[in-house]
């Protein structure tokens, strides 16, 4: 076996073992969140799937159409940003200021490419992290991109083998899912006019356990 694919099995043997350890809700709690929102270059091993997001809705050829607008200096920017998550940043605080900065100048197409990446089992484990990262950081203005990855049907459902790749990538996509959730339920808590919003969007969430976490978290606004 060579050296790559055995540093993968052990990572996914690793996450798996952390995963059944802690469980569903502290797994996301403990380990995704925070971890990465304390430091945008903290690199979070996730398995790379290679299964395809089913992708819905009358509206798919309008995005396809805004996507395209991406200009090639933006993507570059962006996978830029995804290889540097390994990087250690001298000014955490200050990188963070500054990717906000870019996320509330996003046009909305760009928002939209970020949703996609975030969507696609297919990007690599930095892309799609960077993705519901950055939206997070200004859900003023990615609000929309957020509802609609916390309501996005996930691609791995189902029972899988215990310590597999498939049920680590299972726990990693509701970890994807709740970072947006959060994101959406500390906007209510900020903005009262968007709870009612907010509420809507959770009811229609089709998993029930993100469903439900995300129902704990909006029963604790004040």
């Amino acid at each position: 076996m060579k050296k790559k694919n055995l540093y993968f099995l052990l990572i996914v043997i690793a996450v798996g073992i952390l995963f059944l350890i802690l469980g569903d809700d502290d797994f996301q709690e403990k380990w995704v969140p925070q971890s990465f929102r304390k430091s945008v270059s903290k690199n979070i091993a996730i398995t790379e799937g290679t299964v395809s997001q089913v992708q819905g809705g009358s509206s798919e050829g309008n995005e396809v159409a805004n996507i395209s607008k991406v200009s090639a200096a933006f993507i570059q920017w962006f996978e830029n940003e995804a290889r540097d998550m390994e990087k250690s940043s001298a000014d955490p605080r200050g990188k963070e200021a500054q990717l906000k900065e870019a996320v509330q100048k996003m046009e909305p197409f760009e928002v939209q490419y970020l949703k996609e990446k975030s969507l696609n089992m297919n990007q690599s484990a930095n892309n799609r992290i960077l993705a519901v990262y950055l939206m997070t950081l200004a859900p003023e203005v990615t609000s929309g991109a957020l509802s609609e990855i916390a309501q996005a049907p996930l691609a791995m459902q189902g029972e899988h083998p215990v310590h597999s790749p498939e049920e680590t990538l299972a726990a990693q996509e509701k970890s994807l899912r709740r970072m947006a959730i959060d994101s959406l339920i500390e906007q209510a808590r900020k903005d009262e006019v968007r709870r009612e919003q907010v509420k809507n969007v959770i009811s229609q969430i089709t998993d029930r356990s993100l469903r439900e976490y995300a129902e704990r978290s909006f029963a604790k606004l004040k």
